[in-house]
């Protein structure tokens, strides 16, 4: 008897240690996380969403939907540390959505021990706020109308290449949140972000765009620098925008340096803040010598002087 009492108890206190051990293996394996959607911002603006996990996230996706309930944008999210418990979304606010109250859909992926995919969102509501931008009527000259109604292969070939570059998504690229700065010592700037131009041709043709940069002159000559580290994915003579340099800080992020004198840096070279890009121009599409500066976010043009007030994560 006292033998059978003896291996009960044996018996009980295994089956109880697997059972704690189980339970605590369940515990632990058991994902949390925390997903970050900011409250509201303006378009022509950007934001971050952030996944963050006690363990290894397999993925994670944000969706931006609109006031009528549809789908605008979809996009992925990358990890920003090497454990991968760390994720996060860029956004731009393009300025063509409608400022009113939107969603944010955000979904995060873990898998379990028998690998598949434990599935979690969130969707919160979203304000997009109007931002004022002014107008501005331009007269060009028979060069500039050339250069932008004169038909050419090599410009046609120019703009795609420069579509496919901004709209390549790198999980690899070398990440650079920032702090960023002006590409010089700045004095004034001609055109704003978002200006709505009115352009006069000497052709007779007017049209009204928004201008997707900020506009800085300059004397030629005057050193543009990388605002903050990045990797030259693009540095060429464009018909348009003339010497162009294209600078990768994140998947789906880029600045842009337009009408420069003269290019200093080769594409595929990773380069930090500070180094020097090339010159201050007028080459191109251009009535004067000074610098464009674009950002450019999942392809839509965000004002870069937002990349002065905030790091992109």
């Amino acid at each position: 008897m006292k033998e059978k009492i003896i291996f009960w108890f044996v018996f009980f206190g295994l089956a109880l240690t697997a059972c704690t051990k189980g339970s605590a293996e369940a515990q632990i394996e058991k994902p949390e996380y925390e997903i970050t959607i900011p409250e509201s911002s303006n378009i022509g603006n950007f934001i971050n969403i952030r996944f963050k996990a006690n363990k290894k996230i397999e993925k994670a996706s944000a969706v931006f939907i609109n006031n009528k309930n549809t789908p605008v944008q979809k996009l992925d999210a990358f990890p920003i540390n090497k454990e991968q418990t760390e994720f996060v979304v860029i956004a731009g606010i393009a300025t063509w959505w409608q400022p009113s109250e939107w969603q944010i859909k955000a979904q995060i992926v873990f898998k379990d021990k028998k690998l598949e995919n434990e599935i979690f969102e969130e969707t919160k509501p979203f304000t997009i706020h109007d931002t004022e931008y002014p107008k501005y009527i331009m007269k060009f000259n028979k060069k500039n109308t050339d250069l932008i109604y004169k038909k050419s292969e090599k410009k046609t070939e120019q703009k795609n290449r420069f579509a496919e570059v901004i709209k390549a998504k790198d999980p690899k690229a070398i990440l650079f949140p920032g702090p960023f700065v002006l590409p010089f010592k700045v004095t004034r700037i001609s055109s704003p972000f978002g200006e709505k131009r009115i352009s006069k041709y000497t052709n007779g043709k007017v049209t009204e765009r928004r201008h997707w940069g900020v506009d800085y002159p300059a004397p030629t000559g005057t050193v543009v620098s990388a605002p903050c580290g990045g990797k030259v994915v693009l540095a060429e003579s464009r018909i348009v925008t003339g010497n162009t340099i294209v600078l990768e800080h994140f998947p789906g992020v880029y600045t842009i340096y337009y009408h420069l004198h003269k290019i200093y840096v080769k594409e595929g070279v990773v380069l930090n803040q500070g180094a020097k890009l090339g010159e201050v121009g007028t080459t191109g599409f251009s009535t004067g010598p000074h610098l464009h500066w674009e950002l450019r976010i999942n392809e839509i043009p965000i004002d870069p002087r937002h990349l002065l007030k905030k790091n992109l994560y």
